[in-house]
Parts: structure tokens; C-alpha cells; sequence
């Protein structure tokens, strides 16, 4: 008995779980140690107050790493410490030393202002007044956490989609540049042959790289995903179409008639 062919429905049944396992089950919510991290990140400490690790690509030296910053819901950063080398927290006052001074950060204040101390003496003196041990123990800002969620380092990635199902804004970017290549491929499978795919590819193209790249991803790849996605909707449509001739039905040969039976135009061949 022979096996029947599969299925249009069953062919992109199986695209989209293929798609669907490929965009999610590699979850990036937990995030690696901070200390192996080379690229930007947020250490958050108390209240809208936390220690910036500044990009490798940013960064002047090894003693102007990290700083303390303020940030707000609109995500905009005021630095208040830079060159920050350890760091511990109190109650809602931090502590901690840069290259050249020891500070005192009491967030308590509406308008905290950094005190900063030549001498650990002096410094440790303040401590004391404020109740805080002066042998309290600082960490250098990279081994405060050992593993952060991705949206606590880096709350700037989920500003559109507010990490809905856990995905930060450039894994939903991905999965709408994926799912622009699925529905260019369905596209391509339905579309009548007599009818040109390089219009609809351009629409698919563009509209996905305006939603996923521009929008969501708001990173320097959208300039490139104006010709990038379109030329791969095309390739995708193609290829949709390519798999609908290869799977869809076939018309039967035309048989000729035989010897002696009567012709098209009804005259017996002798």
C-alpha cells in the first residue's frame, strides 16, 4: 500500500512548529554572571539607584568601568559616581570607593548628593555617625551578583513589549522577522502562479523590518533590514511556491488513443 503524500495543512503544520520550537527554546531571561559580561549592563542597588557597567567598546580603562547612576522610568541614567572600584549597601545609604576617594550615598534625601572622603578615617568616622559598621564589607561591582535576570541588568530591552512571556524587545524583534519569513513562505504556497511575487515580498519585507527591526529591536541593523528582508521574503515565497509544485496535486498524462478506436475528430484510423 502506498504512503500518501502529505498533506497541505500538514506541511505547514509542521513549518510553524518547527518555528515556533526554533524561536523559543532558547530563553535569554537569565542572564550570564555579570562578571563575565563585557557589553553594558545595570547592577541595581536600592531604590532608582545602581552601579552602570560601561560597554568594552566605551570604556576609557579598567579603573572607569562601572559608576553610580540614577535611572527613571523613562529609562534615562543621571551619573552621580564615576570610577567606582567597590561598593556595599546599608540600609537605603551606599557606600563605597572610586580611584581616588571614599563616598558616602545617603538615597534617604530627596535630592542626594555624593560625599566623598580623601581618608578612610574620616570616612569610616562618618560611618560610625551614621550607625553604619566601619568595617563594613565593600565588593567590587562585577561580584555583586552572581546571576541576574536579563531585565534587571538590562531594563532598556523591554521597554516596548514590557517583557511580555519573559522575551525581551529584540527576541520578539526576531520572532517577528521569522514570522515574516513563515507567512512570505505561506504566502508564496496559495499565490497563483500568473501573479509576481516581488511586490508582495518587498510589503512582507518591509513591514517586518519596520515592526521588528525599527521598532522593537531599535538597533543599527534596520538601515540594512531595508533590502535584507524583503530579498529573503522573496527567497521564501520562491521556495513556498517551489514546495506547492513538489507536494501538490499532479495532473494525469494525457494518454493517446490507441490504434483502431476513434480520433478527435470522430474518423476511425483504418
Amino acid at each position: 500500500m502506498q504512503r500518501s503524500k502529505p498533506t497541505k495543512f500538514r506541511v505547514l503544520a509542521t513549518l510553524l512548529l518547527l518555528l515556533i520550537q526554533f524561536t523559543w527554546t532558547v530563553p535569554t531571561t537569565q542572564a550570564e554572571p555579570a562578571s563575565l559580561r563585557t557589553e553594558r549592563y545595570i547592577i541595581p542597588l536600592v531604590k532608582n539607584f545602581g552601579i552602570e557597567r560601561i560597554g568594552v567598546e566605551n570604556q576609557v580603562d579598567d579603573h572607569n568601568r562601572f559608576k553610580l547612576v540614577e535611572f527613571h522610568s523613562r529609562l534615562t541614567w543621571i551619573g552621580h559616581i564615576p570610577s567606582v572600584t567597590k561598593v556595599a549597601v546599608h540600609g537605603e545609604v551606599i557606600v563605597g570607593e572610586t580611584t581616588d576617594s571614599l563616598f558616602i550615598f545617603d538615597t534617604a534625601n530627596p535630592e542626594p548628593v555624593p560625599e566623598l572622603y580623601k581618608t578612610r578615617q574620616s570616612w569610616q568616622s562618618e560611618l560610625m555617625a551614621r550607625s553604619i559598621p566601619k568595617d563594613i564589607s565593600l565588593n567590587t561591582p562585577d561580584m555583586l551578583p552572581d546571576v541576574l535576570p536579563n531585565r534587571a541588568l538590562k531594563p532598556w530591552e523591554y521597554r516596548v513589549m514590557d517583557g511580555w512571556l519573559g522575551q525581551s524587545d529584540v527576541e520578539w524583534g526576531g520572532f517577528t522577522i521569522i514570522t515574516g519569513w513563515f507567512v512570505a513562505f505561506v504566502a508564496g504556497w496559495y499565490l497563483n502562479r500568473n501573479r509576481s511575487i516581488l511586490l508582495i515580498s518587498i510589503a512582507i519585507g518591509s513591514f517586518t523590518n519596520g515592526i521588528g527591526r525599527i521598532i522593537l529591536e531599535q538597533g543599527s541593523s534596520a538601515g540594512v533590514g531595508l533590502f535584507f528582508e524583503p530579498v529573503v521574503c522573496c527567497v521564501m515565497m520562491a521556495f513556498g511556491r517551489g514546495i506547492r509544485a513538489a507536494f501538490g496535486p499532479r495532473r494525469p498524462p494525457l494518454n493517446t488513443p490507441p490504434v483502431g478506436s476513434a480520433s478527435a475528430d470522430g474518423i476511425s484510423p483504418s
